[in-house]
């Protein structure tokens, strides 16, 4: 009796001291919105990260992938915009006509007075830290409002000199700038990568990058 208690003190003492040398198995992580991505993509995905659904995500996407914080989504706006009035006759052309080009600059506006305000506050402050500016806007976008991808590609890459990346079940694509070309060295590319998930939201992409 004596004896099998005392192997029984053992055995409990071996199992506690092992406990601490067992390799820890690691469940692999659940990334969201993955089956929204061809499968021939899955590999290459590090993680997904949701935005906000209030018709503004797919600007809420491009600026937390810019490092300004989703609530930042008028700044994109207001830069797209600038973008469009600056290189006009550029995506004239490439809108095939006026009537796209004009409406694709009417989408980037919200609400007037909400834009004409934030538009003073922006020219002010981005002369300052372009990167801490969040205007906290509670304006909900209409479908006529909400960020098209093939649209508005080439005026992301193009404003923020970046390759664009827009994954999605039905196309996937990479926009490369149209004025510049990206460093020849991969590892100083600036990569915006997002995806299009339930035919009606866009979402951060965190692509893993492999060494050439």
């Amino acid at each position: 009796m004596w004896i099998c208690y005392t192997r029984k003190r053992i055995v409990v003492r071996l199992k506690k001291s092992m406990e601490g040398h067992l390799p820890q198995i690691l469940l692999p992580k659940s990334i969201p919105f993955f089956d929204q991505f061809p499968a021939g993509h899955h590999p290459y995905i590090l993680d997904v990260v949701d935005v906000k659904a209030d018709g503004h995500c797919g600007y809420r996407a491009v600026v937390a992938k810019l490092g300004m914080g989703e609530e930042s989504w008028a700044v994109v706006r207001m830069n797209l915009l600038k973008e469009l009035s600056e290189w006009r006759q550029e995506y004239v052309e490439l809108f095939d006509g006026d009537e796209r080009y004009e409406y694709l600059k009417k989408s980037l506006l919200v609400d007037h007075m909400s834009m004409v305000r934030m538009a003073k506050t922006l020219s002010f402050v981005l002369c300052i830290s372009p990167f801490n500016f969040v205007p906290q806007l509670n304006l909900q976008a209409g479908t006529d409002k909400w960020m098209t991808i093939p649209d508005m590609e080439y005026v992301i890459a193009n404003r923020y000199n970046a390759i664009l990346v827009s994954l999605s079940m039905i196309q996937s694509l990479t926009i490369f700038l149209l004025r510049t070309q990206p460093p020849s060295n991969f590892t100083q590319h600036r990569i915006i990568a997002i995806g299009h998930v339930h035919g009606n939201y866009f979402v951060q992409v965190y692509p893993k990058y492999i060494k050439m």
